[in-house]
């Protein structure tokens, strides 16, 4: 009996190879950061679940190429709306929200970010490209900052 097993071990560690977690980023045939990029966060207001899990991915990102700061946001929203250049994006709203997207003046072509959070006045946001690197930051903006022109609202 003792040899069945001390076998069973022995053919367990030479011949059962054991599966590799690979991040889904990682993946040769993924286009963008965002691509694959998932948790699981559950609240009892669906509302609050998308928020974590908003910040969640947008923290998981930070450091990491997102390119064009347009592209980015519409990577990370999913709306085929947000497109060309960022000084020309339509806005619909002067009240931000979270899921928005937050017009700026922040550069000559302009410049866009997502909204995550709004606390005390302030809004946290995601983008890309904000000191021209092409990588993904997060930060908080004040509410009353004079670079903000307006919001994207998608309700």
């Amino acid at each position: 009996m003792l040899a069945v097993v001390i076998f069973l071990l022995i053919f367990l560690l030479l011949f059962v190879k054991k599966a590799k977690s690979q991040p889904n980023y990682d993946l040769p045939h993924q286009i963008h950061p965002l691509a694959g990029l998932h948790q699981g966060v559950l609240y009892k207001n669906e509302e609050k679940t998308r928020m974590a899990y908003d910040i969640w991915r947008a923290e998981q990102l930070v450091g990491r190429y997102g390119g064009q700061c347009i592209i980015f946001a519409r990577f990370f929203t999913g709306r085929d709306e947000v497109a060309g250049m960022a000084k020309n994006l339509q806005t619909n709203s002067n009240t931000a929200s979270i899921g928005a997207i937050v017009k700026t003046r922040e550069s000559a072509d302009g410049h866009v970010a997502v909204v995550l959070d709004i606390q005390n006045e302030a809004i946290y946001v995601v983008e890309s490209n904000y000191n021209l690197t092409g990588r993904i930051t997060t930060r908080w903006l004040e509410l009353g900052d004079k670079n903000i022109i307006d919001y994207l609202t998608f309700d």
